[in-house]
């Protein structure tokens, strides 16, 4: 038995011969010199030995971690900082964007081919249970940037509202439009001229037929003079009114017409004066309307009046008027009374 023992012992010491021997062989190709400084720590560097060959006794060796070791060592942690760090609050919906990706007929502005300014205002409105989110919109010209109205559009940009601020009121786009805008590229001139005729006989002195309807059992004296109530859907606000003729009138025949005092407005509803009612000429016999002329920015219109007489005499009266197109829109900007 000892002699088994010896031989064991000596085939042992032969295996860690051979082992160092390999290992001075092949190396690393790295001298101490090329270490980092970060791979070994003060707490994990094996306890420093005489060299070799000292005392004739071989320096320890640190001792390696067991298979059941290394199962039974805590796991890596990771740390707040090797983890991508995820917003908790996303960012807002662009709104303005929502907005402007309606066509400029859908959200009811005067050009279809302009390209407006739309901003978030910040502002949120509770619309018939949900909540819509608030954009201005505004035109610009000459580098300045004009106001014109507020849009509220949903989230998800299914649905918008226009703001209408007199009449404190939203109406769900797109709305039911009671004038074409003038465009004397696509209507005709008898089209134009039923709807601008019919705007600007709503200031005739003398006849409130082109109004549509009033309500003549709740009269309101202003100024000496007697109103009734607009019962006219299309026009029974003053901001309905101002709307429509903006679509076919520059501001100053607007402002003209409107110093005539035939329209008053209490609590954002439309009053008319009274009027005893007009006559019409027993020899009229029609009216034809022409285009006579069409330019990029300019359209001019020749109306003609046809008068019969007594032994088969006619006459004809000839009317013009021009319409100039601005920042895109078409409005007239000569328009004769017709009284």
């Amino acid at each position: 038995m000892k002699k088994l023992m010896a031989i064991i012992a000596a085939a042992l010491c032969v295996v860690l011969a051979g082992c160092s021997g390999e290992k001075d062989a092949g190396g690393t190709g790295l001298d101490s010199s090329e270490i980092t400084s970060g791979a070994v720590t003060e707490e994990n560097a094996p306890e420093k030995t005489d060299e070799a060959g000292v005392n004739g006794e071989a320096p320890e060796t640190a001792e390696q971690p067991t298979a059941d070791a290394a199962e039974s060592s805590e796991p890596t942690v990771t740390t707040e900082e090797d983890v991508p760090q995820i917003s908790a609050t996303m960012p807002e919906a662009n709104y303005a964007e929502l907005v402007s990706a309606f066509a400029n007929s859908y959200l009811g502005l005067p050009s279809e081919e302009k390209v407006y300014i739309f901003s978030d205002n910040g502002k949120s409105a509770e619309i018939n249970g949900g909540t819509y989110y608030g954009v201005s919109c505004y035109d610009e010209y000459d580098g300045t940037l004009y106001y014109m109205c507020d849009f509220y559009v949903s989230a998800d940009g299914s649905e918008v509202y226009r703001r209408y601020e007199q009449e404190d009121r939203y109406a769900i786009l797109p709305e039911e439009q009671g004038y074409a805008r003038l465009d004397p590229t696509r209507q005709t001139p008898d089209e134009i001229f039923a709807a601008a005729n019919g705007l600007y006989m709503l200031f005739d002195p003398d006849s409130n037929s082109a109004v549509g309807g009033y309500d003549e059992s709740s009269p309101m004296e202003f100024n000496g003079a007697v109103y009734y109530p607009v019962t006219n859907e299309l026009l029974d606000t003053k901001a309905e009114l101002m709307d429509a003729l903006s679509k076919y009138f520059t501001v100053d025949i607007i402002n003209s017409l409107m110093d005539t005092n035939k329209f008053t407005d209490v609590d954002g509803a439309l009053y008319v004066k009274s009027c005893s009612g007009g006559s019409v000429s027993p020899n009229y016999s029609g009216t034809e309307y022409e285009l006579t002329t069409l330019t990029e920015d300019t359209a001019v219109f020749t109306r003609y009046d046809t008068y019969n007489f007594e032994a088969g005499e006619t006459s004809e009266v000839e009317t013009e008027y021009t319409a100039k197109k601005e920042n895109g829109v078409w409005r007239f900007t000569v328009f004769p009374s017709a009284w």
